[in-house]
């Protein structure tokens, strides 16, 4: 079957559709991947995300209507928290999870434990600054934005000692090398995964897509991002959340205060 992805121009975003791409290219279909949006913009910087993430997935969604093109991608974090189904389309598979671990990247390979104290840190999200405070409180976090490249240019002396961003990021872009420790903290609700989204309609093309569907990665999405919705919250709160199997599917979840003094965290097993 010939396939068109729709993606934004974005190093991740293209790089995402390509991962899909491959995937798809490997059951024998002809996949050509197709820019629609030219947003630029790969930043994790979570307010500036949550404000584009209706604009991106409008604009990619039209396409997808008009035809232009026959599947979507998404990052599952760019798509607006709540929603379940957009009127004549579907969301048609769940890929199998990428690394939902937050990485360190640092100067000389440093750990977070080995930062020298007042070491400078760049975070994006209230989620890992206040999981990092209740860890170091001694260091200094910065908030910082740009995408993925011109964060990581920052960790050298006199900027940045360290920087703290997604592992599937960075794999995604085969960064992975830059990663100085994986990270013990909660990650953000659907973190590594990617959404594929069709016309309703379509049931050749979603048929296509069921093939790549990962079921056990849709359930924890569900219960992942259902989670921050009965909380009433957001992405931009410092909650973190995360589904995996250990002998029984577990949900394990915090709320953190930003100054990394207080925490709720709590874990619930769900039969399989």
């Amino acid at each position: 079957m010939k396939l068109t992805l729709g993606s934004r121009a974005s190093t991740l975003a293209m790089a995402r559709a390509n991962q899909v791409a491959t995937q798809l290219r490997t059951l024998g279909h002809d996949v050509e991947v197709l820019v629609i949006s030219r947003s630029e913009g790969d930043s994790s910087h979570m307010p500036k995300r949550i404000k584009a993430q209706r604009e991106y997935a409008s604009t990619l969604r039209d396409a997808l209507r008009s035809g232009q093109v026959d599947v979507l991608v998404h990052s599952v974090k760019d798509l607006p928290l709540g929603e379940k189904t957009v009127e004549g389309l579907r969301i048609a598979a769940y890929p199998k999870r990428d690394d939902w671990r937050d990485a360190l990247v640092a100067r000389d390979g440093l750990t977070l434990g080995a930062l020298p104290r007042r070491s400078r840190v760049g975070v994006t999200s209230l989620r890992r600054l206040a999981q990092l405070r209740g860890m170091r409180d001694d260091l200094i976090y910065l908030d910082v934005e740009g995408t993925l490249n011109e964060r990581l240019a920052r960790v050298q002396p006199g900027d940045l000692d360290a920087l703290v961003v997604s592992s599937s990021s960075l794999g995604r872009l085969g960064l992975l090398g830059r990663v100085s420790e994986y990270l013990d903290i909660l990650p953000a609700a659907g973190q590594g995964a990617i959404a594929i989204e069709c016309r309703a309609d379509d049931d050749a093309v979603a048929e296509a897509l069921a093939a790549i569907d990962h079921e056990e990665t849709g359930i924890a999405i569900a219960a992942e991002r259902g989670l921050l919705g009965r909380l009433g919250s957001t992405y931009a709160a410092p909650i973190g959340s995360l589904v995996r199997r250990q002998g029984v599917l577990s949900l394990k979840a915090g709320v953190f205060a930003v100054d990394g003094e207080e925490k709720i965290v709590f874990e619930l097993g769900m039969p399989t």
